[in-house]
């Protein structure tokens, strides 16, 4: 799991914590990885390499679907619930991770955005949260591995809960919102 200096991650705006955009995403990640446009989109879907031509044929429809994921989280918010926050945020990097929509730094950059939705729910900041994962990679790189989202789900909750402290009921542990497939890929060019 790469790290980021701290003066990178604490200049880092967003305008909206929840609901970005497939360009803010893009733009997220050239400011993390230092690379051009060409090289930070599409990555793989099943071994199946996807280029610019892949991107445009399909940007229409992550340009829909990558805002969807946070008007979905923006559901489950409550004003200064930390432990809404923490499951918002769960569930935002769950379907995030779900649509890979950059070639390189999927998992930086929403590790990176939970780390910025969670700063708010606790008394640590970006870059604690971000050296906390860091610390537990053993058990956060078994976060996307079950087939059962709900075991995923409960597996980032509980990671999110000790980094920051909160102690979660036992209902904060149910999958808020389902978490069906958001994109679908055709493999086709």
């Amino acid at each position: 799991m790469h790290i980021f200096p701290a003066e990178i991650v604490n200049n880092i705006v967003l305008e909206d914590r929840w609901t970005l955009t497939l360009g803010q995403l893009e733009a997220l990640a050239q400011t993390l990885m230092g690379r051009s446009a060409d090289k930070t989109w599409i990555r793989k879907d099943n071994s199946v390499t996807i280029g610019k031509r892949f991107l445009a044929e399909n940007c229409k429809h992550l340009e829909r679907v990558v805002p969807d994921i946070g008007v979905r989280a923006s559901k489950i918010l409550k004003p200064g619930d930390s432990i809404s926050i923490l499951r918002a945020s769960a569930y935002w990097h769950l379907r995030y991770q779900d649509i890979h929509p950059l070639y390189d730094g999927n998992g930086r950059t929403g590790r990176l955005i939970m780390a910025i939705q969670c700063e708010t729910a606790c008394r640590f900041g970006r870059v604690e949260i971000l050296s906390s994962l860091h610390e537990l990679e053993n058990e956060y790189r078994w976060v996307s591995v079950p087939e059962d989202r709900q075991q995923s789900f409960e597996l980032l909750l509980d990671i999110l809960g000790r980094i920051t402290g909160t102690i979660l009921p036992a209902d904060a542990y149910q999958l808020p919102l389902p978490l069906e497939p958001l994109v679908t890929i055709s493999k086709t060019r």
